[in-house]
């Protein structure tokens, strides 16, 4: 990329990033409420009345506002504390401003001076290295105009890209001059202490206001064309899919836009751009992301303060060592008109950077770090972000979209159709996207109605372009392996539209699949496209497609309950519903396709499966939601009623148990655990007479007693008597289980009348 950046390098930086002067004579009026009119150059009595009035400046640190005289020591007083009430100050300003325009490189447009503070520097106040947040809207810099006081130090060191600047307004005339600096937000920079005297100053926030695009200036033409050449010969090769060229200064994800670009960046960004459209490429303004996680290791440095250390950062203590993960990511899109494109974010590799500057280059724009836990050390996560213009040959500017991720991808293709983009342009932009589908959700159980809404979006999508080889391919490569369940409907409509033996392929291969969730969802499918009601005519080929993916789900589902595959997998908290969703919707689909030895089959073998489906839990609910089905359907079903009546009798079952009061305090369920502890808890719990018992013993003892007491559910409660040295677990019996017990027999009792009233 070294040619590129020669030819860049032609660019000659049209301001500074510090401009540092004095201000043409002007009182400016100051009054201080509660203090008066403040007569310059300062004196001591007035300087020391402005203190009792004012408070410790506050500095950031993320989202806080915290103080701390060992990060920044000096007095600040609000906006509307003070006035500037010579009228002459603001042309003196206004004046002022005109020469920062020209030092900094800042375009035509106006320039908005927002006062912010009134600072007072005495002897020993200071404030550490760090960066200006954006304050206001559309804010590129900072302005510190100095009023005359005597004193000494305080200079301040402004820095940016390895150049330096010092404003020192201390020493010889500081009671007689109104100096001023004023640097890019960006800039890191610090105020040394001030040693001798009291310093006084104005900060203003300077922002640009309702800037638009400026011409490239035209002594860079040249510079244009020969980037026009480089990339028209770069865009052939077969490696040219995208570049981006960082820009020099730092930018924040709010502050980041064409009208904010600050001097070279600005000019370089124009003629970037201007050249890349004549290339034939497509260019934007974008935020480049560099996250790295690794190892946290702590920086020692015995007693030495780290003064001179960006206080920006809490976790400034720890630098990172093994780096273990990272990304490289671009964001936050505009292009050179100032219109924002959301995009979303792109991945891009080292290799398609441009810069001279490292990309590691200096302190990042955002640490933290966490841990340690467990066997864990601590972690360090570090953010570097730099502004960049990003390119790409605008014959790939269809397959660099689909590298958004196909959410982005097909929510601009429906963009495209609605403003009646070329269909042909529309069908290459969709082939492109199946192409590039990748499976954001691999495990069927994750996906989520959010899925269905992607898949339908491109199926609504597909139907417009009335393209069945689109179609095919979607279905075959995609929505076969990546179905959530609720695109029945718009695959349905694609169908009867292109024909259904388009889904063949893709229903055996989506009703072949093992996991619970998997089969669920494809039972969910195939009762839209099962339904008669919605599909009157063509019933032949739908109907046999249909029952063969139903026979296919109903076997694997019944080999899937059948092993112990799902007590496994049971931590997952999502068994039952879908075993539910699996009953309700086989019993939906078989009725549907007149598959009546199919649907008594199954429902003699569910009740068989009690051991695995929960009665209570499963079957009951099932028969209820079916219940109301069927009787909509205003149809009985033979199968439904064999279900129906064996749970009846299995609820009926449980219903009639007789629960016996306990005539003693005997339990039968003992602890696992067979540590000596553990064993005399059960002594106890064993014993007829005895409710409750007490052990002495230190906190693991008597911490380990009380974990397995209400991780195997005993009935004691337990208390602890702090008197006394070791304390004393107190354990006490109770009747849980009896009650438990009772309430249960309610529910099914209840649960039994419910049921019979069905039949």
């Amino acid at each position: 990329m070294k040619p590129l950046l020669d030819i860049l390098e032609q660019i000659n930086k049209p301001g500074s990033f510090c401009a540092i002067d004095e201000m043409q004579p002007c009182f400016p009026g100051l009054e201080i409420e509660h203090v008066g009119t403040i007569g310059l150059p300062l004196i001591d009595e007035q300087a020391r009345q402005i203190i009792a009035q004012a408070s410790q400046a506050p500095y950031g640190l993320g989202d806080k506002t915290l103080v701390d005289t060992d990060i920044r020591r000096v007095w600040e007083l609000q906006p509307e504390q003070f006035r500037l009430t010579n009228p002459d100050w603001d042309l003196r300003l206004s004046e002022t401003i005109e020469s920062i325009r020209k030092t900094l490189g800042v375009g035509k447009g106006e320039i908005i001076c927002d006062p912010y503070k009134l600072l007072l520097y005495e002897a020993g106040s200071f404030f550490v290295p760090h960066r200006d947040t954006e304050k206001i809207e559309n804010m590129f810099a900072t302005l510190i105009v100095t009023l005359p006081s005597r004193h000494q130090g305080g200079e301040l060191i402004v820095s940016h890209a390895g150049e330096e600047k010092c404003f020192a307004s201390g020493g010889d005339g500081s009671e007689y001059y109104i100096r001023y600096a004023a640097f890019y937000a960006d800039c890191q920079h610090e105020v040394k202490p001030l040693t001798d005297g009291y310093r006084l100053c104005l900060v203003y926030n300077l922002a640009l206001a309702n800037v638009k695009e400026q011409p490239v200036a035209a002594e860079y033409s040249a510079v244009t064309r020969q980037l026009k050449e480089y990339l028209k010969s770069w865009k052939q090769r077969e490696d040219s899919e995208k570049l981006a060229i960082l820009l020099e200064h730092q930018y924040t994800q709010a502050g980041i836009s064409m009208s904010n670009l600050k001097n070279l960046d600005r000019t370089q960004a124009q003629v970037l751009i201007q050249a890349a459209e004549q290339a034939g490429c497509k260019a934007y303004l974008a935020l480049l992301t560099l996250w790295e996680s690794g190892d946290a290791e702590e920086i020692y440095y015995g007693d030495y303060h780290r003064y001179g250390y960006n206080y920006d950062d809490e976790d400034e203590e720890f630098e990172i060592g093994e780096i273990f993960d990272s990304s490289l990511t671009v964001d936050h899109w505009q292009d050179s008109t100032g219109i924002i494109h959301d995009f979303g974010e792109m991945s891009i590799a080292e290799e398609q950077i441009v810069s001279r500057r490292p990309l590691r280059e200096g302190r990042p724009d955002q640490q933290e770090v966490e841990g340690p836990t467990g066997n864990a050390g601590a972690t360090i996560d570090r953010w570097y972000r730099r502004a960049a213009i990003v390119l790409w040959p605008e014959q790939r500017h269809l397959r660099i979209l689909t590298q958004f991720g196909e959410r982005s991808s097909v929510y601009r293709l429906q963009d495209m159709l609605q403003n009646g983009a070329d269909p042909s342009l529309c069908r290459e932009f969709a082939a492109e996207i199946i192409l590039h589908w990748k499976d954001s959700s691999p495990y069927h159980w994750s996906r989520s109605d959010s899925d269905s809404e992607l898949h339908n979006s491109f199926l609504a999508a597909l139907l417009q372009l009335q393209d069945q080889t689109l179609l095919q391919n979607f279905l075959d490569r995609i929505l076969c392996q990546n179905f959530a369940g609720g695109e029945g409907r718009l695959l349905a409509e694609n169908l009867r539209y292109y024909g259904w033996q388009c889904a063949e392929r893709a229903l055996e291969t989506m009703s072949h699949q093992q996991q619970n969730a998997n089969i669920v969802a494809c039972i969910k499918i195939l009762d839209v496209l099962a339904d008669n009601a919605v599909f009157p005519s063509d019933n032949e080929e739908r109907q046999r497609l249909c029952r063969t993916a139903a026979q296919n789900c109903l076997s694997n589902w019944r080999k899937l309950i059948e092993s112990d595959e799902l007590r496994r997998n049971d931590w997952r908290g999502q068994n039952e519903a879908l075993q539910r969703a699996a009953i309700t919707g086989l019993f939906r689909v078989c009725h549907r396709l007149q598959m009546d030895e199919a649907l008594q089959t199954l429902a003699d073998w569910l009740t068989q499966q009690t051991q695995v489906l929960s009665l209570r839990g499963v079957l009951l609910p099932c028969l209820h939601d079916l219940n109301d089905w069927f009787s909509e359907q205003n149809r009985a079903n033979p199968a439904f009623a064999t279900l129906l009546a064996t749970c009846l009798q299995q609820i009926k079952a449980l219903a009639d148990v007789i629960i016996e009061e306990p005539k003693d305090w005997r339990q039968s369920h003992l602890l696992s655990c067979q540590c000596k502890d553990c064993q005399t808890i059960n002594q106890f719990v064993r014993d007829p007479k005895a409710q409750e018992y007490r052990m002495c013993a230190n906190q693991n003892i008597r911490s380990h007693i009380e974990s397995n007491i209400r991780t195997e559910r005993l009935d004691i409660d337990c208390a602890t008597d702090k008197k006394g040295r070791p304390y004393t677990l107190i354990c006490t019996k109770n009747r849980a289980s009896y009650h438990r017990a009772l309430r249960q027999k309610a529910c099914d009792t209840e649960a039994w009348q419910r049921l019979a009233a069905l039949s």
